[in-house]
């Protein structure tokens, strides 16, 4: 992803809402400026305490009490990479407002389509304690792989796993893709962790059960890996109801606020 990260950002005036278009708690979330330095060198980033304070855990601890980040209204995120702060900064701004009209976390859409990206911005936002962004990336990674060629899916849904700890609800999305949007064509278990073909096995069976009785689809399971890899029709026979069309929220995790 191209960079254009200047040495300063500062909300323009104009993004504030008006208290007459939205509840008075709304305009609350731009109050104070907290000024944050990101990476080795500091890039610096002004965003609205307000905002920090509502959405993220870890800011709310650092910004209250007796910390010195919270009378200098400086934070700096040495080891945090520029560019996935970058998208938190771009994506916080936006998600206000559909949060406000009760839409689901927003997804940033395209520029944010690689597994470094999708995960190094979950992987800040577990760290940072935002939940509601992790959901944004779990709504990102479920439209993102609409767009991708049948070939390029297993690739990024087996990265975007391998960099994810096996709690979160995000793994089990990742793996429900890969068995719904029907990849696993060519797919040999002995390249990935034995957690991730068990996974992938209980999500099949899920999936098949709901098409065929329980003998059958065992005797399908059997037959699917052949000479190590995955290559039988089998695997499109059955289509079942994907999960995350019907309920992307059961890939979430609670929102405190």
């Amino acid at each position: 992803m191209e960079r254009r990260v200047s040495q300063k950002r500062k909300m323009d005036d104009g993004a504030k809402t008006s208290p007459s278009k939205k509840p008075r708690s709304f305009t609350n979330l731009f109050d104070s400026v907290v000024q944050i330095k990101v990476g080795p060198k500091g890039e610096l980033f002004e965003v609205h305490k307000g905002l920090l304070l509502h959405y993220s855990g870890y800011f709310k601890c650092a910004l209250s009490g007796r910390f010195k980040e919270a009378h200098e209204n400086i934070i700096v995120l040495e080891t945090e990479d520029v560019a996935i702060f970058e998208l938190f900064f771009t994506w916080i701004y936006k998600d206000a407002i559909a949060k406000q009209e009760k839409q689901l976390p927003l997804a940033l859409g395209i520029e944010c389509n690689t597994p470094n990206n999708l995960m190094g911005l979950y992987a800040f936002a577990d760290g940072r304690r935002i939940p509601r962004l992790c959901n944004a990336v779990a709504v990102m990674i479920r439209d993102n792989q609409k767009i991708l060629s049948h070939q390029d899916k297993l690739t990024f849904f087996t990265e975007c796993v391998s960099q994810i700890r096996k709690e979160l609800p995000l793994r089990q999305l990742l793996i429900d893709l890969c068995v719904y949007a029907d990849t696993l064509l060519g797919w040999r278990p002995a390249n990935h962790p034995n957690d991730f073909v068990t996974d992938v096995f209980n999500s099949l069976y899920a999936k098949w059960m709901a098409d065929a009785g329980k003998d059958r689809v065992l005797k399908i399971m059997h037959s699917v890996w052949k000479n190590g890899k995955v290559n039988d029709s089998s695997l499109s026979r059955f289509k079942g109801v994907a999960p995350f069309e019907e309920k992307i929220t059961q890939y979430f995790l609670p929102e405190t606020n």
